[in-house]
This record gives structure tokens, sequence and C-alpha cells, in this order.
């Protein structure tokens, strides 16, 4: 997925600020930074096996801050560890629809 400036869609140059518009990018990239850092924390929960509940609240946490294709998987894989078949099914549906490409 590749990041751009939300004001002027400008590709990211990996600097704080847009080269184009002169946005400030700090905030997005914070953002964007603590979803990676929900997701993996999702990813270690899984991989352990004990937390599912925890896993689920923070896949759903990731998904708010930046609803990535990795996130979405992440939320379906802890609802079908949490037990919550029918909710991942209806998620990933859902993402299917939106005509996201999840599985890339």
């Amino acid at each position: 997925m590749e990041f751009r400036c939300p004001t002027c869609r400008a590709p990211w140059r990996q600097v704080s600020q847009c080269g184009r518009c002169g946005t400030d990018l700090s905030l997005v990239i914070q953002v964007a930074r603590e979803a990676w850092e929900a997701r993996e924390a999702v990813r270690e929960l899984l991989l352990a096996g004990d937390q599912p509940a925890e896993a689920v609240r923070l896949a759903r946490a990731a998904c708010q801050l930046h609803a990535t294709p990795q996130a979405q998987k992440l939320l379906v894989l802890a609802l079908l560890a949490n037990g919550q078949t029918a909710e991942a099914l209806e998620t990933l549906n859902s993402v299917m629809a939106s005509d996201s490409l999840i599985f890339d």
C-alpha cells in the first residue's frame, strides 16, 4: 500500500512534511506507526495462542487506525481464534464486497 499526502495525494517521500504542498505529515505517520505496532502485537498474541480476546481488541484498534489489508486479515484471524466464526465470515465478506484485495 503506497502512502500519499492526504491533502494533495503526492507520494510520500519518507519525510514529515509533504514536498509538494507542505502539509505536516507527522500525525499521519504517528497513527500509521501505532497501527503497525498494534498489528505486531496481534501477531504475537495469535502466535502465543493464549489471549484471543485481546488479539481481537487490538486487531479492531489497528483497523480503526489504518484499515490495511494486513489489518483486515489479522482481524479475521483473531475473530476465528476467539471462536467468533460468524463475525469473521461477515467481516471477510464485507472486505471482499468493498473490492479490497485482502489476499494480496
